[in-house]
């Protein structure tokens, strides 16, 4: 199993995408894959289902087991700080959301740098994931039946930090993690698949229909250092597809424009899938280039059309995927492209008061910043969970725990 270099490479890619959203416009979204997307519509706006009154704290992760009992990951700050954080996990009771008292099989969790949650799309079982940051440590991996939390025994080699996950039934499920090897549970326990290359995202539209995403070997030409790969699951077997070429885009620096005696060298992957159907899959990622002080960056989003991968032109889909659910892909949180392509604008949640416990001025320069959303079992509305955040402004800085939902517009 290759893990460092798997690892060194996922994070340059997460980071070149990060860096591509915050250089996003705040203007109007552009299309999505292909000629489908059309002008922005109007959808309903954010409202608070949870506000916490943390001012340091954010929620991570969201899944919904029905529309009646859903789970969500909060963090807060050890000592006031966002450098040591401690995870807890928030309940939905159908009513409202509470912090939920972890039970002794969940207890380790509260120390852990990394914690998901994850449930098939129609609700069912929900599985959460935990590892310590780092190699080595704790492995935490349970499992939510209805009644209580059950720790999943797992091997040692299981991964610490789970980077996609696909849920299927209480006998079906994969979760990957950067390197060449899945993990499938079989409803009795977790085995390992190998690979072709290594993936950082999984989803699927079936149990027989499954993606996964990632950065292939190292390639001739253009590519130094990896390019992206996408494999298909068929019920059976893993095979790996044909990708169409990825080239650096027509902004890519000439040589004689950079500094010192440098060249770039790069690489392109994939890292995160929205499935709205068989025949609609979209995969994000990519192209970076690196040398000296110059560095290069650009987004890559491939589409697949029930037959074929083909890449959508810079810059049609705006920057920067959250999350998919209920057959809209959320785009931040103030778009999101719908079932059939079109950029969706979503109205702002109300301001949160800040640390003096008003609105003031300076408090209405805050951003609800989205981390997960997943749709509500049975239902069409949507559930987002980050925070509401105020930057760049000194003392009046704060991240308020947020979960949201909205009903789409169509």
């Amino acid at each position: 199993m290759i893990r460092d270099r798997a690892a060194v490479l996922a994070a340059a890619l997460a980071a070149a995408l990060v860096l591509l959203c915050a250089a996003c416009a705040p203007g109007s979204p552009r299309s999505s894959a292909g000629a489908r997307g059309t002008a922005a519509a109007s959808s309903t706006a954010w409202r608070y289902d949870y506000l916490g009154a943390d001012r340091n704290g954010a929620v991570s992760d969201i899944a919904a087991a029905s529309a009646d009992d859903a789970w969500a990951v909060a963090r807060t700050p050890v000592t006031g700080n966002i450098d040591g954080q401690r995870a807890s996990l928030l309940h939905y009771d159908g009513h409202r959301w509470r912090p939920y008292p972890l039970p002794p099989v969940l207890a380790p969790m509260t120390d852990l740098g990394s914690v998901r949650l994850d449930a098939p799309v129609s609700g069912g079982d929900v599985w959460l994931f935990g590892g310590a940051v780092g190699t080595g440590g704790e492995v935490l991996v349970a499992r939510w039946d209805g009644t209580r939390w059950q720790q999943a025994g797992v091997p040692a080699q299981f991964p610490r930090d789970v980077t996609g996950a696909a849920v299927f039934a209480p006998d079906d499920a994969w979760v990957v993690d950067g390197t060449d090897t899945a993990w499938r549970w079989n409803g009795a326990s977790w085995r390992p698949v190998r690979l072709a290359s290594r993936v950082w995202d999984i989803a699927g539209a079936s149990p027989g229909d499954v993606w996964a995403v990632g950065i292939g070997p190292s390639t001739e030409g253009a590519l130094d250092n990896g390019g992206p790969v996408a494999l298909h699951w068929d019920g059976r077997t893993w095979r790996k597809t044909a990708v169409p070429a990825v080239m650096p885009g027509e902004s890519t620096p000439e040589p004689s424009d950079l500094q010192g005696e440098s060249s770039l060298s790069y690489e392109a992957g994939l890292t995160r899938l929205a499935i709205r159907s068989a025949d609609d899959v979209q995969a994000f990622g990519s192209v970076s280039g690196e040398g000296g002080q110059d560095v290069y960056q650009e987004q890559l989003t491939l589409h697949w059309d029930g037959s074929r991968w083909t890449k959508t032109p810079s810059g049609t889909v705006r920057c920067c995927v959250t999350g998919q659910a209920g057959g809209t892909v959320l785009l931040g949180s103030t778009y999101y492209l719908d079932a059939s392509g079109r950029a969706v604008h979503i109205g702002r949640p109300p301001y949160a008061a800040g640390r003096s416990g008003k609105v003031t001025a300076v408090d209405r320069k805050q951003k609800f910043r989205v981390e997960d959303q997943a749709q509500i079992p049975g239902t069409r509305e949507i559930w987002a969970v980050g925070a509401m955040v105020l930057d760049a402004h000194g003392d009046a800085n704060f991240h308020r725990p947020v979960i949201a939902r909205r009903t789409p517009a169509d």
